[in-house]
């Protein structure tokens, strides 16, 4: 009880006494001394104040991010402040979850510190969104990539992931009842990519539950020209008594006949480092692959372990048009 009701209270010192919470963010985490806000070791018990748990890096008390590798420092401090055998045992913000939610805080602060690298940072965000299964978060910001960048090359695969995040949107609406801003996600998925079968199918039940039964089954006819032979649209289109083109009712010959050939599981894309200029400020700089962070399984007894290991994604993709 009396750890949640710390907790709380610090809950409330964050949201309405910012001044408090900076002064907490100025206290060394052992001997309680108040650090000057440029400092990175604590002067009196020479702690190291605001140490980056995924760099390393030594960042003075007023960094809000690792001026080294940009992650978030807020979590960093309260991690730091735990003894790192605890740290470890409990794998404390080692999950995938907590992994991702730190590059996405990462990836918000370097969008608006370099807007003229936003088109790699806001493609990263969206893949990131995908990865994390957050449907109305990743429509957004492929929508927001394909406004600020209608140019892009990568544009058709983009649609497609665009297309798809809206569909699973409008199922998310279409299981908490809302079904007029579920048909509305299910018609944005079907414009954005007509080849979007699954999100015709999801058209023409909603206009079918409506009474709307001629949009049903045009709804219907185009999950078939988009996926010829599907039985369900098939199915629905007799109920209604459409007339379906013969060539539709089965799938291509060439579709059984010609193999599916698997893209590369491994595409280069842009990773983002810091480097520092003659002015002591940091740029983000384009290396050689681009990775997502996920749990490491390895661990060593002779070294602490970092925040924030990462692999290659493990899925199709592609690299945004360079500026």
């Amino acid at each position: 009880m009396k750890s949640y009701n710390a907790l709380v209270c610090l809950f409330v010192l964050v949201i309405f006494f910012p001044t408090s919470t900076w002064a907490i963010k100025n206290l060394c985490s052992d001997c309680g001394f108040q650090a000057k806000e440029n400092e990175t070791i604590c002067s009196k018990c020479s702690k190291p104040l605001n140490k980056c748990l995924g760099c390393g890096f030594l960042n003075r008390v007023l960094a809000d991010y690792c001026q080294k590798c940009f992650l978030p420092m807020a979590e960093m401090r309260i991690l730091g402040s735990i003894a790192s055998e605890t740290r470890d045992e409990l794998r404390l913000g080692e999950s995938e979850r907590a992994q991702l939610d730190r590059e996405l805080q990462k990836l918000s602060f370097l969008i608006e510190k370099f807007p003229d690298k936003s088109e790699i940072y806001l493609y990263r965000q969206a893949k990131i969104f995908k990865r994390m299964n957050f449907s109305a978060k990743e429509a957004k910001a492929w929508e927001e990539y394909l406004a600020k960048f209608p140019q892009t090359s990568h544009k058709p695969e983009i649609t497609l992931f665009l297309s798809e995040a809206l569909r699973k949107w409008g199922y998310l609406f279409y299981q908490q009842g809302e079904k007029e801003k579920a048909l509305e996600k299910f018609l944005g998925a079907a414009k954005t990519n007509p080849m979007n079968s699954e999100a015709w199918i999801w058209v023409g039940r909603l206009r079918n539950e409506k009474k709307e039964l001629g949009l049903a089954g045009d709804a219907y006819l185009e999950a078939l020209k988009a996926n010829p032979g599907d039985k369900i649209a098939i199915h629905f289109l007799k109920s209604l008594k459409k007339v379906i083109p013969p060539e539709l009712l089965k799938r291509p010959a060439e579709f059984f006949e010609k193999p599916i050939v698997q893209k590369s599981t491994e595409i280069s894309i842009p990773q983002i480092s810091p480097q520092t200029t003659v002015s002591g400020t940091q740029t983000p700089v384009v290396q050689a692959s681009w990775t997502l962070p996920i749990v490491s399984t390895v661990s060593s007894a002779s070294s602490p372990k970092k925040i924030s290991p990462v692999v290659p994604i493990a899925n199709p993709t592609i690299i945004p048009s360079g500026k």
